[in-house]
């Protein structure tokens, strides 16, 4: 059990912590938050660990310096390995998850094409809403060096002004990790750690990655769009890790269609 500013049960890519996914940034931002003031609980299930629960609850005014109060939030992740040969460092990971997000009259969702520093791509702007609920799947196929990790969100917005509009995002991630290390997957979280190279050059890592985020619906229009990726990492040691990623963004909104290119790099120290 967690008391504190924490990250909520909800999406592999915020639980799975981003020191540990192959691709640099994280896609399905307008759906979650990344830490929330509340209290949060994991449960290991079975004897072999295969499974776990996890459970949380959020205020915003519990936060030191708060200034709002939107009402509580409730997170819930289930999470299984329906397939696992260890000795052959074979596995497939699935789950699913749940959340509710409470709203002050009125709600938002905006976000990236996949970087942090590039400016937003999709947005809904404030518009009247009593609550969110949005539900979560995932799955992780890992063979070796060679992993493919999916998820679904589908946002549902109480909403009578507009008629409790969806919204939905998903990606697919492949990686394939070139001098046959593996990635490891923590039976107590459930979600995959970090590679550990075992030479001393490292662990160079394929990674390509297809997603869509789509926030139009019943008169909103936050926009949509398509995004595919390419990159490598270098798992330089156990700590250190670079990374280079190149991707073209088709967006939609208002009426009017664009692309752009990105390119990302990134240095990054593991504590």
């Amino acid at each position: 059990m967690t008391l504190g500013k924490t990250k909520e049960t909800f999406s592999y890519e915020m639980v799975g912590d981003s020191a540990n996914l192959p691709h640099s940034e994280r896609v399905l931002t307008p759906f979650f938050t990344s830490r929330n003031f509340g209290v949060r609980f994991v449960q290991v299930l079975g004897a072999n660990k295969a499974a776990t629960f996890s459970a949380g609850a959020y205020k915003d005014s519990w936060d030191f310096g708060s200034s709002t109060d939107r009402g509580w939030d409730y997170s819930a992740r289930m999470t299984g390995l329906i397939w696992d040969v260890p000795d052959r460092n074979e596995f497939l990971h699935v789950g699913v998850a749940y959340r509710h997000a409470a709203a002050d009259g009125t709600i938002r969702y905006s976000g990236r094409a996949e970087t942090n520093v590039g400016d937003v791509a999709i947005d809904t702007g404030k518009f009247a809403a009593q609550s969110s609920d949005g539900f979560a799947g995932e799955a992780l196929l890992n063979v070796g060096p060679v992993s493919f990790l999916g998820e679904y969100i589908l946002n549902r917005t109480n909403s009578r002004e507009f008629r409790d509009p969806v919204f939905h995002g998903w990606y697919v991630t492949g990686s394939w990790i070139l001098t046959g290390e593996t990635r490891p997957y923590d039976r107590n979280v459930g979600y995959a750690r970090r590679v550990i190279p075992k030479g001393r050059w490292g662990a160079p890592e394929l990674v390509a990655r297809y997603s869509e985020m789509d926030l139009d619906d019943n008169g909103i229009e936050g926009g949509r769009f398509k995004k595919t990726m390419l990159g490598l990492n270098w798992w330089a040691t156990t700590r250190w890790k670079f990374g280079a990623t190149w991707g073209h963004t088709w967006l939609d909104r208002f009426g009017e269609r664009g692309e752009s290119d990105t390119v990302l790099t990134r240095i990054q120290w593991i504590y």
